[in-house]
């Protein structure tokens, strides 16, 4: 059995990331049809069952519109089966519509391959198994069968040999060993990870699956696992996502030597990509300028952030700071950096599934004005949508992609 394990949706997040207005309208869409683009993964690579483990909605106000899209979705990809397991953001709203579902009225029915786990119940699948826990109790009364595979949903963090519940309730590792555990399907901590309790045990959490903001940085997408050997891997499956970057610079450095600098440290990012731009060391006044380094870098990238908080600025005897949230503070749910020795491990045979789904790197005109770039944009999302809707075969799609944007950018196709 495969089983594409996720987490973090966040639909219907507000987005409060500094994106310009039109590139937030964006944004916002692409990651409001995250489901829909999981379902469609899931049916084309013949998963079996897809978890989702917490945080599918942003909060617990969520509008019938959305919550009937959402199933549409899962129900178009039938025969996956979905599990959905509350969050602390929405683990009101779930928790009602389970109640709902459960109550026989043909109005709240869920699809046949769509169900809502809450805390204390489980699923068989064929030879695995699926329990939820929300609970220090719902662990304490997991009763699984030596002979399955068995996996819980879990909603917390991992720190040390404790796991703790978004609620703060801590469990040691101690009280999920010796369960006939095999897999634990985490949410919560937006960077994947994971971390083994015993021989048989292994906690493992995707992270989100879109960054959505500059504090949420590295690569982002899901875990698929494989019941029959127990094996995983990361699949990278992000529209965007954010690249923090380092660059110093010299005091001596001017205007031209920046702007090399800096392209040098950016030769690698994908330009469809946020960028966060951490600047240190030594510049002169006369030959650093924050806004148009800003303006000229939006030309190239869908988002970008400019920290100078580590930039000393020589004529103006002070260190420069700004009010920025850096990728490793804020928010609990942003704070657990992606760790190379945990992607060694997870993502050992790391696969891309949204290659072709991508935006293409597109630069934003140098004159273009905000309107005119988000009109660019939009255009560009529109062409997209309608040639995968076309259905052609991906090198057909890719060139349909290439000459449909070459010609928005204006410039003279060969016939």
């Amino acid at each position: 059995m495969r089983i594409l394990h996720c987490a973090d949706l966040h639909i219907g997040s507000s987005l409060e990331s500094g994106l310009l207005p039109d590139r937030t309208a964006l944004r916002r869409r692409e990651i409001n049809d995250s489901v829909s683009r999981i379902a469609a993964m899931a049916r084309r690579h013949r998963i079996d069952a897809c978890l989702i483990a917490g945080d599918l909605f942003d909060t617990d106000y969520v509008t019938p519109e959305t919550w009937k899209r959402c199933l549409a979705a899962m129900a178009s990809a039938t025969p996956v089966r979905f599990l959905i397991l509350p969050g602390n953001h929405d683990g009101r709203f779930l928790h009602a519509r389970e109640q709902r579902a459960a109550s026989g009225d043909p109005a709240d029915r869920l699809p046949s391959n769509v169900k809502i786990l809450t805390g204390g119940h489980s699923v068989r699948m064929g030879s695995t198994r699926v329990f939820a826990a929300e609970t220090a109790d719902d662990i304490r009364y997991i009763k699984a069968d030596i002979r399955l595979f068995n996996i819980v949903m879990m909603h917390g963090t991992v720190s040390g040999q404790m796991f703790t519940f978004a609620d703060g309730t801590m469990v040691p590792f101690s009280a999920l060993k010796n369960r006939n555990l095999d897999y634990g399907a985490l949410g919560h901590v937006h960077a994947a990870g994971a971390a083994q309790v015993d021989a048989r045990l292994t906690l493992c959490w995707p992270g989100c699956l879109e960054a959505r903001g500059y504090d949420e940085p590295g690569k982002k997408g899901f875990i698929v696992v494989n019941t029959e050997n127990g094996s995983r891997r990361f699949v990278r499956a992000a529209l965007r996502e954010c690249a923090a970057v380092p660059c110093t610079l010299d005091r001596e450095d001017t205007e031209g030597d920046i702007l090399n600098k800096i392209h040098q440290s950016l030769q690698d990012i994908p330009e469809e990509n946020l960028v966060y731009l951490h600047l240190d060391g030594t510049v002169k006044e006369e030959e650093f300028s924050p806004a148009g380094l800003q303006k000229m870098l939006l030309q190239e990238y869908f988002g970008v952030r400019i920290d100078t908080s580590g930039l000393t600025v020589l004529g103006r005897g002070q260190q420069m700071s700004t009010a920025r949230v850096s990728p490793s503070d804020g928010d609990e749910d942003a704070t657990r950096i992606w760790n190379p020795q945990e992607e060694a491990k997870l993502a050992a045979e790391a696969d891309d599934w949204t290659r072709e789904e991508r935006p293409l790197a597109r630069k934003m005109p140098e004159q273009a004005s905000d309107e005119s770039a988000g009109e660019q944009i939009a255009l560009r999302e529109i062409y997209r949508e309608l040639v995968r809707d076309a259905q052609l075969a991906p090198q057909t799609a890719d060139e349909v992609l290439k000459a449909g944007f070459a010609a928005l950018d204006g410039e003279e196709l060969p016939l």
